[in-house]
């Protein structure tokens, strides 16, 4: 059985790697949408980033297409919004002809569809083994859980707790591989789909720290871009975002200590968020003056009526996130 895995494997290595840098491509898009459309920093590079991105979804998944590509799994559970807006961003793109694919991947759903109804039809033989002694071995789910004292976030820590404890119960070099796997492709997701997040929320607050180091009509003018952009995703405003417990969390344990101590950050892992918040901050914290959000917020915002966001295939309130 394990040599037929190898063999299935190595078949499919190639499809392996296109997998990968199809979900690589989705995570880029948006990232560099939701740049494109709260800052106003390296816009034509942000830009021409979302533009490849697309492209190469367009002529790579069949599924990505006009209307019906939000419904793939792949695209729903990567993105936490509920709103309308993604789907805006991407109406001027869908101009060229839907390209041809090739055959193995045009067919990969009919074939997979078919390896599922095949395992749910499996005989009824069971053969008691007794379970092998897997040694434990470091995982990258130690690394997350290590990383919880120098960057907090819950989501990653959440599920690397749940990664780790899911290997350990492996018995098998099999389950244990399987387990390993599967995984991994879930945290591709929750990677892409907690740094969506935590960059909307805190996108306006990354606008104010931008304006307060370029002090220039371009960064104060992204200002009332990013919250217009960030409140026609969540549906909130600067104020009401600072009291979401998601962060609230995130600014007490990452961002104002590192701010008061004015400590450098040698960069996020994968599906960590704020960076870019904490970096403009501090380069706002040298100049004259002192870091204040509050003075670039407007005085009357737009009245919050938040969206809720999906999660998993469930929606959640968002004013209650703590996750």
């Amino acid at each position: 059985m394990y040599a037929a895995i190898l063999r299935g494997q190595e078949a499919a290595a190639s499809l392996r790697v296109e997998s990968c840098e199809i979900g690589t491509s989705i995570d880029r898009l948006f990232q560099s949408l939701l740049r494109f459309h709260t800052s106003s920093v390296e816009r034509e590079l942000n830009w021409n980033a979302a533009l490849t991105a697309f492209r190469f979804l367009r002529s790579h998944d069949p599924a990505f297409c006009i209307h019906r590509w939000i419904e793939q799994p792949r695209y729903r559970l990567r993105l936490p919004w509920t709103t309308n807006t993604p789907h805006e961003w991407l109406e001027g793109l869908w101009f060229d002809a839907a390209p041809s694919y090739p055959q193995p991947l045009a067919d990969f759903e009919v074939a997979h569809s078919r390896w599922v109804a095949r395992l749910r039809g499996g005989g009824a033989v069971r053969r008691p083994v007794a379970p092998l002694e897997v040694l434990e071995v470091p995982c990258i789910a130690d690394i997350y859980l290590d990383r919880q004292a120098v960057w907090a976030d819950p989501v990653l820590a959440r599920h690397a707790g749940q990664t780790k404890r899911a290997i350990q119960s492996a018995t098998t070099a099999i389950g244990r591989e399987a387990v390993a796997e599967d995984r991994n492709l879930n945290f591709q997701i929750e990677a892409s789909w907690n740094s969506l997040l935590l960059s909307t929320l805190l996108a306006p607050y990354c606008a104010i720290a931008t304006h307060g180091c370029l002090r220039d009509a371009e960064s104060h003018a992204a200002i009332l871009q990013a919250m217009r952009c960030t409140h026609s995703l969540v549906g909130c405003g600067a104020r009401d975002i600072a009291t979401i417990p998601l962060v609230a969390r995130h600014l007490e344990n990452n961002f104002w200590p590192r701010l008061r101590a004015g400590e450098t950050f040698a960069g996020a892992l994968q599906g960590e968020a704020g960076l870019d918040l904490l970096q403009q901050s501090l380069a706002w914290q040298q100049l004259p003056g002192r870091v204040s959000f509050e003075e670039f917020i407007p005085a009357i915002e737009v009245p919050a009526q938040p969206a809720p966001i999906q999660y998993w295939g469930r929606q959640l309130p968002l004013m209650g996130l703590g996750l």
